[in-house]
């Protein structure tokens, strides 16, 4: 594997060719409708690592990167994207241990870019888009989470309904710039 920007690794013991386990596409000026882009991200089994972020990509999160399980990271921010739909588009990333969707333009319920089984999350960055429904439900899962950046969103209401209390190694959280 000599491809620039693509990290290859021995995954298995038995594997005798290395496979794919981190892209990194950032900063590559890429303007396209993301929703509508055919990657073949989740033909990559041993994809753990994506990093499209400081591009001009737009739209929503393709079902391709999605639907790739595997990742354990997923860097989408400083982008264009407006929406996450459909809602399970990322509902299924349940080994992700790194989600940065901030400073795009994502207007959205935040139940919409967590995973259903968030146990694995420790860093989450929906900063600097718009995001407006701040559920109470979705944080029970989160016990791993330890940075928690939601500055700069449409948030109102009250904070008192929110589970963060459940989160034991939660020790950074921003929930500055919204309308509290």
């Amino acid at each position: 594997c000599g491809w620039s920007r693509v990290t290859c690794q021995n995954v298995t013991t038995t594997s005798t060719s290395p496979r794919v386990t981190a892209i990194d596409l950032s900063f590559l000026n890429i303007s396209n409708d993301i929703s509508t882009m055919r990657l073949g991200f989740s033909n990559l089994t041993y994809l753990y690592n994506l990093n499209l972020s400081h591009n001009s990509l737009q739209g929503s999160i393709s079902q391709d990167i999605s639907s790739s399980i595997a990742l354990t990271s997923l860097d989408l921010s400083f982008n264009n994207l407006t929406s996450l739909y459909p809602q399970s588009n990322l509902s299924l990333l349940s080994n992700l241990e790194f989600l940065h969707l901030g400073s795009n333009n994502i207007s959205s319920s935040v139940s919409q870019a967590i995973p259903m089984d968030c146990t694995h999350l420790q860093i989450l960055n929906l900063s600097f888009n718009s995001f407006f429904d701040l559920p109470s439900q979705p944080w029970n899962t989160c016990i791993g989470l330890k940075t928690l950046d939601l500055s700069h969103n449409q948030f109102d209401g009250s904070l008192l309904p929110l589970g963060f209390s459940e989160m034991p190694s939660l020790t950074y959280i921003d929930l500055s710039d919204n309308r509290f």
